[in-house]
């Protein structure tokens, strides 16, 4: 009996930046039995030429108009062949043993219906992307280790509520028996129905960290339609849909209290965009009701389990999702993209328009007297070193914690650092190194919430407040 074949989806929409890369990850994976769909929503920067030109053996379907993500990938799933589907992004990229090591694990247990692969930034990939999906119990979902730095807290096997959407493989028999995407949906929260759906239909979604997929993904900003409309008009979708009425008696009201009372902040706030989107979010459920209840009779036709088997999944609170790594309020650098030219051998990273942070960092802050930007459990930044041979590298920080940590190099472990609480403390190590960008990433062994620790309002995770990195010839 031969290999069973994999088809690989890629909704693309002006990718054509991302999508050489994308796609010859594929064609180089070590596991030969795959076809690649691709289905263009009316592009307008060539990538359909792209893949006509470079990529023949590609089935490309082109659109006249945007579908979006989730009808896009229900055109293309139409047409695989293959007995599992592999839905990526355009803006992914897939080492060669990716694939191979998806088919070998769910070959190994059939009551897995869908596999979500351990995803890391390509432009930084020490940082997490997703580890799965999380979500609490009003359907607020975002990914499990988002923008957090891969220590291996995620490198074990886990059950998960769903995978992102960005890489999600299914077994097509999930498929053929929950259902494609809703299209309705267009895009977001697609990823957390489909998963709950397969839950309830008796298939298991198991994290994979084996598996590894890089995506090149902004980590800072959302539009307010996107925050506002978007994920809340998808999320009550998602409920209404996939819970049984008990469930629904329970958690309807809890969203709802909790949409009317974003409303009335934004409304408090004068963000009178806000509150409109968030109001047309509900309306909207309001009419696609019957819809909505048509698939919720379709979700119970195929159900064999009952809501308790999501449901052990989620977290308590009803609120905004708990993140350990907020986005970062600023737009973070990257090496990948980075001009040494511009970069100086000191950096202040108090300053509101500093422009040498990567990630990990929150926004200008004060400690006493001294501007400050504090690190959550780690902090990245970039320095010039416009000179040939050594330089010495100087950090001062403190905290209102004994900590310590490492200070890593150009991704190189330098050295270890600690210090006391309420000291201002100062690491200071010569570097070797002839290249003309220094990339300084601090990594705390031990972090605090303020809240917890000190009775304060603030609910964040703090690491050290830095005031200052300078590098010396």
């Amino acid at each position: 009996m031969g290999q069973p074949l994999v088809s690989v989806i890629i909704v693309v929409h002006n990718n054509l930046q991302d999508l050489r890369d994308c796609i010859s990850s594929i064609l180089r994976a070590d596991y030969p039995h795959v076809e690649i769909i691709a289905v263009d929503s009316a592009s307008t920067d060539g990538s359909p030429g792209l893949i006509w030109r470079e990529f023949p053996s590609v089935k490309l379907q082109e659109y006249p108009v945007n579908v979006g993500f989730c009808e896009g990938s229900n055109r293309a799933v139409r047409l695989a062949r293959g007995d599992f589907v592999f839905f990526l992004n355009p803006d992914t990229i897939t080492p060669p043993d990716t694939i191979s090591t998806l088919v070998a694990r769910i070959g190994r247990d059939s009551h897995i219906g869908v596999l979500a692969p351990k995803m890391l930034f390509l432009q930084e990939p020490g940082v997490i992307n997703s580890a799965g999906l999380q979500s609490n119990r009003i359907f607020y979902s975002c990914d499990r280790g988002f923008l957090e730095y891969d220590r291996g807290q995620y490198d074990e096997e886990a059950e998960v509520i769903s995978a992102c959407g960005g890489a999600i493989f299914v077994r097509k028999a999930v498929i053929d028996r929950i259902g494609l995407f809703d299209s309705r949906y267009f895009m977001y929260y697609e990823d957390l129905d489909f998963g709950i759906r397969s839950w309830l239909a008796g298939y298991k979604v198991l994290y994979t960290p084996e598996a590894i997929v890089y995506h090149r993904m902004r980590a800072s900003g959302r539009s307010e339609v996107l925050n506002e409309y978007v994920d809340n008009k998808n999320r009550t979708r998602t409920l209404l849909k996939n819970c049984s009425l008990p469930t629904l008696l329970r958690v309807l009201p809890r969203s709802l209290v909790f949409d009317l009372a974003c409303i009335a902040n934004h409304l408090r706030g004068g963000r009178y965009s806000a509150a409109r989107l968030r109001l047309q979010a509900l309306l909207w459920n309001l009419v696609m009701l019957p819809d909505t209840l048509a698939w919720h009779s379709q979700v119970n036709q195929v159900r064999r389990e009952s809501d308790r088997v999501f449901l052990d999944l989620l977290s308590p609170d009803s609120g905004y999702p708990r993140v350990n790594v907020p986005s970062p309020p600023y737009s973070p650098l990257y090496a990948s993209t980075l001009d040494p030219a511009k970069l100086s051998s000191w950096v202040e990273p108090a300053r509101p328009d500093e422009e040498q942070l990567g990630l990990g960092w929150y926004g200008p802050e004060m400690w006493d007297e001294t501007p400050v930007r504090w690190t959550n459990n780690y902090g990245i930044a970039f320095l010039g070193k416009p000179w040939p041979g050594p330089g010495e590298l100087t950090i001062r920080y403190i905290a209102p914690i004994d900590v310590a940590g490492k200070l890593l190099v150009n991704d190189a472990h330098l050295c270890d650092f600690s210090g006391q609480a309420h000291q201002w403390e100062t690491i200071q190590h010569e570097i070797e190194s002839d290249s003309p960008v220094i990339k300084v990433t601090l990594l705390l062994d031990r972090t605090f919430n303020p809240r917890r620790d000190f009775g304060a309002r603030d609910d964040r995770i703090l690491g050290i407040a830095v005031s200052s990195i300078v590098l010396n010839k």
